[in-house]
């Protein structure tokens, strides 16, 4: 039966990932652990650095880096994935993010390079995105919306029915019973414990 030992666990791999070199001393953890947690680390750096890399090919980066098995690196990926989290769907933040880094760039380019068209085609590029044209919509006041109030009754009226009169209900009672045969059951009592 192969048992992962604590080292192979995804929890010391997140606790530990970033402790300071005195927390990891204090712990006297055996030199391979120690390895490993370096070795992920790098990993974790590696793929932090080159997000479009796939699991592939970080594996590969790890075996040629550290001279580690196939079976190690895939292990290794696994537990970075599980830290990383999905790179793969960005999110809009990061590409704003990004666009208006690249923006920058441009403008940068533009100035060094004395030229105009580029710098005017960075500038409508990034109004372009930035929707500068366009009439910003007015927000709308939240908090300015009543909620409805509603008091609990036994009105049916206020729901939309029409009340049923009582004599009706009587009538209905004494013809439905009528119809009905109720049989006593026989029981026993079970005592409590």
């Amino acid at each position: 039966m192969n048992r992962r030992t604590d080292e192979d666990s995804i929890d010391w791999v997140l606790r530990y990932i970033f402790a300071g070199e005195d927390e990891i001393a204090e712990k006297h953890f055996s030199k391979p652990k120690v390895k490993r947690l370096m070795r992920l680390r790098s990993g974790y750096a590696y793929w932090q650095r080159w997000p479009k890399l796939n699991s592939a090919q970080v594996a590969d980066h790890l075996m040629e880096q550290f001279g580690i098995s196939h079976f190690q690196a895939n292990d290794d990926v696994r537990m970075l994935r599980v830290c990383l989290g999905n790179f793969n769907s960005c999110s809009k933040e990061y590409d704003r993010y990004v666009f208006r880094v690249r923006a920058e760039e441009a403008f940068e380019m533009a100035r060094k390079n004395n030229d105009a068209k580029a710098f005017a085609a960075a500038l409508a590029t990034f109004g372009k995105y930035a929707q500068l044209d366009k009439q910003e919509a007015d927000k709308l006041a939240y908090d300015l919306i009543v909620p409805a109030t509603f008091e609990p009754t036994e009105n049916p009226e206020a729901a939309g029915f029409k009340r049923i009169p009582r004599a009706h209900i009587k009538e209905l009672e004494a013809k439905y019973l009528k119809q009905t045969e109720i049989q006593e059951a026989v029981f026993e009592e079970v005592p409590a414990n």
